[in-house]
């Protein structure tokens, strides 16, 4: 399973109110409606809050093989699956903003794009690499293709075995085979 999105908020507190749990439980039918509205894929949606200065933690997880083939190309599910996310995020972090309690002072607020903006990244620097590598000199394409190697290292490492593969095998051709 891939992370796919998060949203994060984190309030500063005057006084703990007493439906911190009910807060939960209303913040995670908004990331459901929000992820089944979203994802057009079966997803996984989770809610971790810490007490204190009370933190949300939102995350949407699914299979990315799944994910990218709900899209006509791979090239537009790795895009596609990246805007997803961001949308996810807005979407769950407005609704989170609606449900703050009252006399509270929102500390932070984010957005992430978590696995979705990391292929999203590296698709990004192989399609680069791919376009400018006969005006690059040699040791230069050579540092840059370490460089994604190195970035693919650590995606798929935190990928299940199916999704790692198929993530590999769907990277530009090109690129691929200079990389890897």
């Amino acid at each position: 399973m891939a992370k796919l999105a998060e949203a994060y908020l984190h309030l500063k507190l005057v006084s703990v109110p007493d439906n911190v749990g009910e807060l939960g439980d209303q913040v995670m039918r908004d990331a459901v409606k929000a992820a089944s509205g979203v994802y057009q894929f079966p997803v996984s949606v989770s809610v971790r809050l810490e007490e204190g200065s009370l933190k949300y933690w939102t995350s949407v997880v699914g299979r990315l093989c799944v994910a990218i083939a709900a899209y006509p190309t791979v090239k537009m599910g790795m895009v596609e699956l990246y805007k997803d996310a961001k949308i996810f995020g807005s979407i769950v972090s407005e609704r989170m903003m609606v449900e703050v309690p009252p006399a509270s002072v929102v500390y932070r607020i984010e957005r992430r794009t978590q696995d979705s903006g990391r292929i999203y990244r590296l698709h990004k620097r192989i399609d680069k690499i791919d376009r400018s590598r006969s005006m690059l000199n040699a040791s230069a394409v050579e540092a840059e293709l370490r460089s994604i190697q190195d970035e693919l290292d650590r995606i798929v490492g935190g990928l299940s075995d199916e999704d790692a593969e198929f993530l590999i095998k769907n990277l530009s051709i090109n690129a691929k085979q200079n990389a890897i």
